[in-house]
């Protein structure tokens, strides 16, 4: 179950990233 929810953490980081290099 912790490894989910660092798996989750990271993929959320990678989308706010992703959103800030759009914008």
């Amino acid at each position: 179950m912790h490894e989910f929810f660092k798996q989750f953490g990271d993929i959320k980081n990678l989308r706010i990233a992703r959103k800030k290099k759009v914008s």
